[in-house]
């Protein structure tokens, strides 16, 4: 047998991918699976974005290399967009970058902050890239039971017996992956009092401002905080909102201090975002105003058709597309793994588990009421809620 190398470190240290094993079986299955599992829109996206995209698709300029950090245009639209809708005090066009989704401005961000031997605060629970984007630096991600916990403790309590000597840094997301709470003003805000006193750098992922519902609190950027305004990555993403997912389009603001570096990471990751998935970008603000108030239309109504018929106790979320579940009483003394094979092979819904987004959520799991129309979601949202009341089911829901 030949002998090779051995791979990095922190590749050891990567936890497994739990969504690659969900994506695939529901492919094997040829669509007799529910596909609760991935954060996706089954509306389409706006018609705007898919007549700038075909267009751009019949110019041959679109596919010669592009500028790193995206198109000026589109660049200097977004700059007034945070500038104005967000806050975001001094962003000039070299602080804004268009990359491959939030998650490279994730990894991105990670990559010009962290190193061997730092730490990352990641507030929990939390977007399942997020510490793996961190490992990859060689740092370690510190996972902070947070968002659950906001009732009973403030956001300083929770955070300060986390910090250490190493600590580099902070990981924000609201509103937030997996449980649709949306962190307010005055949380935001001791958030970035702690980072200011002790020199940290904030990484806010903003995915989710656009879907909120009813009732829900303003959506607030970190960054427009004056403790945090030059400390702080604020991140964007066309996926969820606009139905982009698959166009893999978003953008960062980065600290002034780090703009130059963000650049250069962004370049040799992907070198930049495609010039089509640009152009549908810019197509989706065109459609905005008159899209997203129904798209949280839409999906408010699916969040009422799961808290309808979901008799399990769970939190109704404020935004974005999820429910968090709690579903340690139902385990039975079964491994959650096991748990969730028998609710895929007994009732063909298709769920996230719940230690994706944290080792201290290992007994929840995460469903997206956004990815299947509203028929197919009350089909599989009764199949769940009999399949926890028991005995299980043994026919496959749609």
């Amino acid at each position: 047998m030949p002998s090779f190398p051995q791979p990095a470190n922190w590749t050891r240290r990567l936890p497994a991918n739990v969504f690659a094993p969900l994506i695939e079986r529901a492919h094997a299955a040829g669509g007799k699976l529910v596909p609760l599992h991935i954060g996706d829109s089954y509306l389409s996206p706006p018609a705007e974005a898919l007549a700038e995209a075909q267009q751009a698709a019949g110019e041959t300029s679109r596919f010669r290399y592009g500028i790193v950090g995206g198109h000026h245009d589109l660049r200097r639209r977004l700059v007034r967009r945070v500038t104005e809708r967000n806050g975001l005090p001094g962003v000039t066009e070299p602080r804004l970058l268009i990359t491959v989704g939030a998650t490279q401005a994730l990894y991105c961000a990670a990559r010009v902050i962290a190193q061997p031997g730092d730490e990352v605060l990641v507030l929990s629970p939390h977007y399942p890239l997020i510490p793996q984007a961190i490992t990859a630096t060689g740092a370690t991600a510190v996972q902070v039971p947070f968002h659950d916990r906001l009732g009973t403790s403030s956001a300083t309590e929770l955070l300060r017996p986390h910090l250490s000597a190493r600590t580099v840094g902070i990981v924000v997301t609201t509103p937030n992956n997996p449980d649709g709470s949306v962190l307010g003003r005055d949380t935001l805000q001791q958030i970035a009092a702690l980072a200011a006193d002790h020199d940290l750098w904030i990484v806010s992922d903003e995915s989710y401002e656009l879907i909120r519902y009813p009732g829900c609190k303003p959506h607030v950027s970190i960054g427009s905080l004056p403790e945090a305004t030059d400390r702080t990555f604020s991140i964007f993403s066309f996926s969820k909102a606009f139905g982009l997912a698959g166009a893999r389009i978003g953008y960062t603001v980065t600290p002034p201090a780090l703009a130059e570096a963000m650049n250069t990471t962004v370049m040799l990751s992907a070198v930049h975002a495609s010039n089509v998935a640009q152009a549908a970008a810019w197509g989706a603000l065109e459609a905005e105003a008159d899209y997203i108030p129904r798209l949280c239309d839409r999906f408010a109504r699916a969040r009422d058709i799961v808290a309808a018929n979901l008799s399990v106790p769970h939190r109704v979320p404020d935004a974005a597309p999820y429910v968090f579940l709690d579903v340690s009483r139902y385990l039975d003394g079964l491994p959650p793994a096991r748990f969730i094979e028998r609710l895929v092979d007994e009732t063909g819904v298709l769920v996230t588990p719940g230690a994706a987004f944290g080792d201290a959520y290992a007994s929840w799991i995460r469903l997206c009421f956004t990815s299947v129309d509203s028929d197919t979601l009350y089909a599989a949202v009764s199949a769940l809620d009999a399949f926890l009341a028991g005995p299980a089911l043994t026919s496959a829901v749609g």
